[in-house]
């Protein structure tokens, strides 16, 4: 004959799961508000060093403050959190041992009772999940040491060279629209080169070297050639755009040989 397991281990096996319960409950209470204590300390970490150049010890000590601030709030959140009671917890076992309710009576109800509806059940071991607050603070712990472990800003960017730099003032300005000025002369002189090389090829001339002012009439003698060059000519009141416009005269030749072989030379 097999004995029912006696109506004090159902209920303590309940009061110990609704221990856990709390205590589990509990202890997720507390890891939120510590988490969101810590996220928040690492996010001003972070923009402390990237706004300000803080040490990766200044944003430990930001997080950490957080953090501790995080948890004390967690913590009073955790007072208020009710404890689980006996009976949800004894509902639960009998649940999960799939007694019937037998086990509920057993771990609830008086000896003599619990002894007959209890039967040959024993109360199931249980095991519970982490806290809910665990992910979220693991998280905020990544966040933190992620911000701790960023090399900074470079040795050029401190804030003693950045001061340096806007000391310049002014001259730095006016050294950057000079910069400009050149960098758009260039880009003129390369594209009117680049005219001036269209048209020696439109008037059938060599590609590069001094030119001939002879050599020159007389490919202006011919319509088509002159029409191309005109064509090619780089726009604006150029040297080459005026040789071009008076062909016929016996100077046009000598200034257009001139400015090609300028071109040429470069």
């Amino acid at each position: 004959m097999t004995l029912s397991p006696p109506p004090a281990e159902w209920s303590r096996a309940a009061i110990a799961l609704a221990r856990r319960a709390t205590r589990r409950a509990r202890t997720g209470a507390a890891l939120h508000g510590a988490a969101a204590g810590t996220a928040l300390g690492a996010l001003v970490g972070a923009a402390l060093r990237v706004a300000a150049g803080a040490s990766a010890e200044a944003s430990v000590a930001v997080s950490g403050t957080f953090g501790l601030a995080g948890l004390w709030a967690g913590l009073r959140a955790a007072r208020r959190v009710p404890a689980t009671s006996a009976g949800a917890a004894a509902w639960a076992l009998d649940r999960v041992a799939g007694a019937h309710e037998r086990g509920l009576t057993a771990a609830l109800a008086t000896d003599a009772a619990g002894a007959t509806y209890a039967g040959t059940v024993p109360p199931p071991r249980v095991r519970m999940h982490p806290p809910r607050g665990l992910a979220p603070m693991t998280a905020a712990v990544l966040l933190a040491g992620l911000v701790a472990a960023w090399p900074g800003q470079p040795a050029g960017s401190t804030r003693e060279t950045r001061t340096a730099s806007r000391g310049l003032g002014a001259g730095a300005g006016a050294a950057v629209v000079e910069a400009g000025r050149r960098e758009a002369e260039a880009i003129a002189a390369e594209r009117d080169a680049a005219a001036q090389r269209k048209v020696r090829e439109a008037l059938g001339l060599p590609a590069i070297g001094a030119l001939e002012p002879d050599d020159v009439a007389a490919r202006l003698a011919d319509p088509k050639r002159l029409e191309a060059a005109r064509l090619a000519a780089p726009p604006g009141a150029s040297a080459v755009a005026a040789a071009l416009a008076s062909p016929t005269d016996a100077a046009a030749a000598s200034s257009l040989a001139r400015a090609l072989s300028s071109d040429g030379a470069d």
